[in-house]
């Protein structure tokens, strides 16, 4: 059998808001024939705010005047007189929140065909540009709004509004006016009842959703049985309006922070406060609720995280033929209903329950809410027969405490005091309330305990950390401001266990520490005639030796903490890099894992200066480059080659290809004719020089 798709009920109680405006005349002129500016300065507007949003959680019935649709309990209001380009004026914004009133001074007394009122709960990003309805109707007051509010969208999607048509302000009276406010919102789910709502990693998204033509949905009856049909619509038949929320992100998290329905007239069906995490990409069945009768609608979704789906759906259940199975998931705190539809008789799997229950383990469902054993257990298989029934969780104390380490096996530090270890709760049980660490520790000085969402308040008894409130969930946790045992340097052994409010404690977990508070060796030996020819000699964590000399790098660690060597992995060489011919000044560091490091300066020259062969020499007459000589030919001549480098010339050539060592002349036979002979120098880092040629006619 396959588990029933469930759908989550809430029963939604409402307090609500009202916005009343009071306007009293504070002053009258009792005869001092005041004009009247002064007077119209005298008048005041109240607007009180009352209900916005009930507490999370809360039920029972609410006040049926008071439910008004709007997106914050408190927030920015703009009030507008006057409906023409020649007679509207724009007032605010006030800042106005629940069950206070907040008094203006600026509004004239006079008669108004109309008053607008919006509310917004964050200050408008521009400034609010009258609104000219085509009619006197709230509605028409929408559409004026949303081609104002276009270029705004987290105003347009989570704003309300109220247009009070013939609004008579008399200077020296009470005044008061009510108004109900509905969302501006354009934005609706598609025809398959989708929409999807971007949002931002971080901050609160708000969205009113309007919902269309919803009786049509439940105008159709499916074909029921007799019974059903004799009872009628509002006996045993349930129509209810869904809601269905999908996490779009594929890697993070949501966080789902308010939901709400109002009807047509902005009166407000459900709203309550959550704080319910939706995993990446995780979807659930969140709210029902029955259908009211009205054909317009508007939702509220409140969320923190890149984007969510929605999905909108009417179900319609025959009781005469089916089950209706109301799953109360039975947490304190909680008030959240599971409704389940089955065929009457057939065999089906209840779901598990979806709550979270710290400390506790779910067992299954029974008919009372105080059962200790469940009459249908989890993955057991049951039947139901048609009609309503209600079953509540069954929750068994869980008192299993589980720990891990993380997911580094060692790690090293250069200082045994203020060292941070990380551990995390696999299993909370009842509440975790201690934190204790023993094994090479000395004592704890100003610890940090830092959980999830930041540092838990504690206090510290030697190595006992006592939480002011009890760690209730998986978590990761890390404990800053532990003092290692310092006698010998080497790896040390943190032992840490917690312990819950009914004083069960948990198996301990180990942290495995490395204290190293010596620096490696480093050696660098160079000679008297290191060169190279460019500006990098330590690539990596390799050692180049140049031609004419060898620069020897030699790193070891005493203690441990990084097996040190020029190539090895755990180790971090960095050269300052010579950029300039000529001698120069670098250093090499290198890096223990504990952070303990040695730096050693050295020199090293950086010859890129070619060679220059300056003349050649024929029977102790010296030739330049491109001169010409006649010589008897086949006699055999010496050409001394006269060459010059800083750094000492080291091989000559006669094809700029093959070259020879020590030599400083060639033994040159000339022939009949024309002979060009071209010569070379290297020098010790490998530089060439330029050609040198000479022309010899053999004669």
């Amino acid at each position: 059998m396959k588990r029933s798709r469930h759908v989550t009920m809430r029963l939604f109680p409402v307090v609500a808001c009202l916005f009343a405006a009071m306007l009293t005349s504070l002053l009258t002129s009792c005869g001092f024939n005041l004009d009247p500016s002064w007077s119209a300065a005298r008048t005041s507007v109240s607007v009180t705010l009352a209900g916005a949003i009930p507490s999370a959680g809360t039920t029972g019935a609410g006040a049926s005047d008071q439910g008004r649709a709007i997106s914050t309990s408190s927030g920015f209001l703009y009030l507008q007189t006057g409906l023409t380009a020649e007679t509207a004026k724009v007032y605010g914004p006030y800042s106005v929140s629940a069950g206070a009133a907040v008094t203006v001074t600026d509004i004239p007394a006079g008669a108004y065909p109309g008053m607008i009122l919006l509310f917004v709960p964050t200050e408008l990003l521009e400034s609010y540009d009258p609104l000219f309805p085509g009619e006197l109707t709230t509605d028409s007051a929408r559409g004026a709004a949303q081609a104002c509010l276009s270029g705004d969208p987290s105003a347009l999607y989570a704003a309300s509004i109220a247009l009070i048509p013939n609004v008579d302000i008399k200077e020296g009276a009470k005044n008061q006016v009510g108004a109900t406010l509905v969302p501006i919102t354009n934005s609706t789910p598609d025809g398959d009842g989708n929409l999807s709502v971007e949002g931002s990693s971080g901050y609160v998204t708000r969205r009113f959703i309007r919902l269309d033509d919803v009786a049509a949905a439940f105008s159709t009856i499916p074909e029921m049985s007799a019974g059903a049909r004799t009872a009628g619509s509002m006996g045993a038949v349930i129509k209810n309006m869904a809601l269905n929320l999908r996490n779009l992100d594929e890697t993070g998290s949501l966080t789902v922070s308010a939901v709400g329905l109002y009807d047509s007239t902005g009166k407000r069906i459900y709203r309550s406060d959550e704080s319910i995490n939706l995993a990446a990409y995780a979807e659930q069945t969140l709210y029902s609720v029955p259908w009211s009768g009205d054909n317009v609608y508007y939702a509220y979704v409140e969320f923190t995280g890149r984007g969510i789906s929605c999905h909108f759906a009417e179900s319609i259940v025959d009781l005469s033929t089916q089950a209706l199975v109301t799953l109360d998931w039975n947490v304190p705190g909680y008030t959240t209903q599971t409704l389940e539809t089955y065929g009457a008789g057939a065999m089906v799997y209840l779901p598990l329950c979806p709550a979270t229950y710290p400390g506790h383990v779910f067992k299954g469902w029974a008919k009372t809410a105080n059962a200790t054993t469940p009459e249908y257990p989890k993955d057991s298989e049951c039947s139901f027969p048609a009609g309503a029934i209600t079953l509540y969780a069954v929750w068994e104390v869980d008192v299993t405490l589980t720990l891990g380490i993380a997911s580094f096996s060692t790690m090293y530090t250069n200082t045994p005091t203020g060292v941070s270890v990380t551990f995390t709760i696999v299993s909370a049980g009842t509440g975790i309330k201690t934190i204790n660490i023993t094994g090479a520790i000395e004592s704890l000085t100003d610890p940090i305990v830092q959980g999830p969402l930041g540092n838990l308040k504690q206090t510290s008894s030697g190595t006992v950390l006592t939480l002011e409130e009890p760690i209730v969930s998986p978590c990761s946790i890390t404990l800053h401001g532990i003092d290692l045992d310092s006698t010998v340097d080497g790896l040390k052994e943190l032992f840490i266990t917690v312990t819950d409010g009914i004083s069960i404690v948990s198996d301990s977990v180990t942290a495995f520490i490395t204290l190293d508070t010596l620096a490696p060796t480093l050696t660098v030996t160079t000679t008297d005639s290191t060169y190279i020819n460019s500006g990098t000699f330590l690539e990596g964590c390799t050692v180049v030796s140049a031609s004419n000399g060898t620069l020897t790098v030699m790193a070891d660690d005493g203690n441990g903490s990084g097996a040190l060597s020029p190539t090895g992995s755990n180790v971090d060489i960095i050269g300052t890099v010579a950029t300039v011919s000529g001698a120069n000044y670098n250093s090499i560091s290198v890096a223990d894992n504990a952070g303990n490091y040695t730096t050693v300066n050295f020199w090293v020259a950086i010859d890129t200066t070619k060679p220059v062969v300056d003349s050649v020499m024929i029977d102790s007459t010296p030739y330049t480059s491109g001169q010409s000589v006649s010589l008897v030919a086949g006699k055999s001549y010496t050409f001394a080659v006269n060459a010059s480098d800083y750094y000492g010339v080291k091989a000559l050539s006669l094809d700029g290809i093959t070259f020879q060592t020590g030599v400083i002349s060639f033994n040159i036979v000339p022939v009949n004719g024309v002979n060009t002979y071209k010569f070379f120098a290297k020098d010790n880092v490998g530089n060439v020089s330029e050609e040198f040629t000479l022309v010899v006619t053999g004669i």
